[in-house]
């Protein structure tokens, strides 16, 4: 695995739980 793709995929993770994380609070 290239260091940009973990890096990409890392940035995804944490706004898609960010996200998650925002509409479980509404």
């Amino acid at each position: 695995m290239q260091l940009a793709d973990h890096h990409a995929f890392a940035l995804r993770a944490r706004f898609l739980a960010g996200r998650i994380v925002c509409t479980s609070i509404q």
